[in-house]
């Protein structure tokens, strides 16, 4: 599993967050205030590959944060959840993540977080796996005693 920052000034919320995704094996970090976050996110040595974050924030808003993040991991997953109603979908095609109001059920939530640690773990499988060019192509074939990597083609 993934490691996950939450970035939400709400107490309960955040903690409420914290908690599921703690109980589903994902490593958290929280923090309430976007500019905190900024300076641990840069102290980290494991960096987060999911974000998630609320636009109303002290110090810099969501939007703020996730350009900050942006820049220093263009790779990075960020989850916006914000109750503000001048933020909407044009956000997600601007900053390539994804957005979702408030209030949400938990288990959109918790779905939202599974789809991007799925992503996270595709590029993970993908760099590790060799890259094969032309007509060359991976399969994973079964056999009697597991699964082995095999490249047909040439």
């Amino acid at each position: 599993m993934c490691k996950i920052m939450i970035v939400e000034d709400n107490r309960h919320i955040r903690t409420l967050f914290k908690n599921i995704l703690k109980n589903r094996g994902y490593d958290i970090v929280d923090v309430a205030d976007g500019g905190k976050a900024i300076k641990i996110y840069d102290s980290m040595e494991q960096k987060p590959e999911i974000i998630v974050v609320d636009y109303r924030l002290p110090t810099i808003n969501g939007l703020e944060l996730t350009q900050e993040i942006l820049n220093r991991d263009p790779s990075s997953r960020i989850l916006m959840i914000t109750g503000d109603p001048r933020i909407n979908r044009n956000v997600e095609t601007e900053y390539g993540i994804k957005l979702r109001a408030k209030p949400i059920h938990l288990d959109d939530f918790v779905s939202e977080i599974d789809l991007l640690n799925e992503e996270v773990e595709s590029d993970r499988n993908e760099d590790v796996l060799p890259k094969s060019s032309g007509r060359n192509r991976l399969f994973v074939q079964e056999n009697e005693i597991g699964y082995e990597l095999k490249i047909y083609g040439e």
